[in-house]
């Protein structure tokens, strides 16, 4: 039987210790004792645990310990021995090496009061012959952003020929994630170590585990550690905010926007956004780059000629001394945006316009849409609501209209139709236009033909409407000069809304000499045609004064 070597004897500070040596008092009872089946067992070594635990307090354990031999009956057992008073709770795990490749061994626990020595139940346990290499858990050293040192060391080769050895590297998640291997870069005997350095990310947790792989009669066996997980140094590189993005009707256009949070260690150079068709995460190295215009805080950029038919990933980025940072990506479909194309105002009076565009929704699930408009902001954005520009809410029909009211009289107005979506924004091109100078209508002068003792024919025009809605027209006469409507001693001849003024009145006095203008009412109030003035023929017993009779009309 060869002597043991003993690596790893494991206790901790328990435990009751009794001095007593004389066994023969009656309550000196024997400690009850258990031996464990053995865990660990590989090549050369495997782990004993067991108890011992005193019946009452007058028990006496001079010597404790367990026996190990190569035959059931322990003869020239070797013996372990533990300080009981030592003992956690009684209990005791030792790991036993140095043991020879496929032999049984035979173990038990034992007690002894310095007179009479007990022992637990024998058990057994047959260690392995070839088989693949036992490997220390792995420790880890130098943890960056980009890498991380490892090392360990077989603890048993397995009586095989190691012919590589090395390190297992899989990002977590698992699943979904291939795991790579890398070679040992240094070899010292059983002892191995590498750089861990290609492809690893910053801020990232990995699951590593070595492994050695050697060959014994013509199989091969593969050993592997415990995995650990290794978290690399995070990157501080810029942050950026998400982005944000809005469409006008220029076709394949996007214009976007977004802001750099934090620099990071280093300060940001340059910031702007990448963007591709090939990739979800497009990056500066290889993929189309625009540099952002304005300060990091808040900057935008303008792409263009961008794909109608296939998604377009967007990314916002900025640069440092540390490396490049990107935000969240932003997919672009070009059905994602509604189209507006922006029709010219109709209905345009002095205070009101009605406001027009075409409107095609498609795949853009508006929540909002309608104008905006400005007397003085040629290009009114959301953004500007509340400042120089107001917003009118309108339905998504198309087309869709808007009545805007409240203007301002011969004035210019900018406007452009709106919609918010899922996507962001999306705006039709501007268009402008004047509400009208209202002023009052003007009128021709008034011709009076046909004069008889009581009757005349009247004639005018409006000239001009002015931009007004006419609400009434006519005639209206006096003996006084400059007749107006609702003046004292004035009479109104009415002819609706008429724009040419024509009517025989019979209901003047003979003999007697008018005045009489032509008018026009609207908005802006009531106008005159010049005053004309004529003299009804005088009557004499229904004889003219000269003497003859005739009709009732003068030529």
């Amino acid at each position: 039987m060869r002597v043991f070597r003993r690596i790893v004897f494991i206790v901790a500070c328990l435990g009751l210790l009794s001095a007593c040596n004389d066994d023969t008092v009656p309550f000196n009872l024997s400690p009850d004792l258990t031996a464990d089946e053995a865990t660990d067992i590989y090549r050369r070594g495997a782990t004993i645990r067991g108890s011992i635990q005193k019946r009452n307090e007058q028990s006496v354990v001079e010597r404790c310990g367990i026996y190990v031999a190569n035959n059931p009956a322990l003869s020239n057992a070797d013996s372990i021995t533990f300080n009981f008073a030592s003992l956690p709770n009684g209990s005791f795990t030792q790991v036993l090496s140095g043991l020879e490749p496929g032999n049984t061994y035979y173990y038990a626990t034992f007690a002894c009061s310095g007179h009479t020595t007990v022992l637990s139940t024998v058990r057994n346990f047959t260690t392995l012959t070839a088989q693949e290499p036992v490997i220390k858990k792995p420790e880890v050293s130098n943890i960056g952003q980009h890498s991380f040192d490892i090392s360990t060391e077989i603890i048993d080769d397995g009586d095989i020929q190691i012919t590589s050895r090395g390190f297992q590297v899989c990002e977590e998640p698992e699943e979904g994630n291939e795991a790579r291997d890398f070679s040992a870069g240094t070899v010292s005997g059983l002892t191995f170590s590498s750089t861990i350095n290609d492809g690893i990310k910053p801020g990232t947790t990995y699951a590593v585990r070595a492994f050695a792989v050697g060959a014994y009669a013509g199989s091969t066996f593969t050993g592997y550690s415990d995995t650990i997980h290794v978290t690399t140094a995070p990157l501080f590189v810029p942050a950026l905010t998400a982005l944000t993005a809005y469409s006008t009707d220029a076709a394949g256009t996007l214009f976007v926007a977004a802001g750099v949070t934090s620099d990071g260690t280093k300060t940001a150079t340059e910031w702007g956004f990448v963007y591709s068709t090939d990739t979800e995460e497009p990056v500066i190295e290889s993929h189309n780059k625009v540099v952002g215009q304005g300060a990091k805080g808040a900057f935008t950029a303008t792409l263009t000629n961008l794909s109608a038919d296939r998604p377009v990933h967007v990314r916002s980025y900025a640069t440092s001394e540390d490396g490049t940072g990107y935000g969240p990506t932003f997919t672009y479909n070009a059905t994602d945006f509604p189209t507006l194309n922006t029709q010219a105002a109709t209905n345009i009076l002095e205070f009101s316009a009605q406001l027009n565009s075409a409107l095609q929704e498609r795949n853009s699930q508006i929540s909002e849409c309608g104008f905006l408009w400005s007397d003085s902001n040629t290009l009114p954005m959301l953004a500007d609501v509340g400042a120089d520009v107001t917003k009118l809410t309108a339905s998504a029909a198309n087309p869709m209209t808007a009545q805007l009211s409240g203007l301002q009289g011969y004035h210019k107005y900018y406007f452009r139709p709106y919609a918010r979506h899922a996507k962001g924004r999306t705006y039709g091109a501007v268009r402008e236009f004047t509400t009208l100078l209202v002023e009052q209508a003007v009128l021709s002068s008034t011709t009076v033909t046909e004069v008889s003792y009581v009757s005349a024919r009247l004639s005018a025009s409006v000239t001009e409407l002015k931009n007004g809605t006419l609400t009434a027209t006519g005639f209206v006469y006096s003996t006084s000069e400059n007749p107006t409507v609702g003046g004292a001693g004035c009479t109104v001849i009415p002819l609706g809304t008429a724009t040419s003024l024509s009517t025989e009145w019979t209901q003047f006095a003979s003999g007697t000499t008018y005045h009489l203008r032509a008018f026009a009412t609207n908005e802006k109030g009531t106008s005159y045609g010049s005053s004309a003035t004529f003299t009804t023929r005088e009557r004499e017993n229904n004889i003219d004064v000269d003497g003859y009779e005739d009709d009732d009309r003068i030529d």
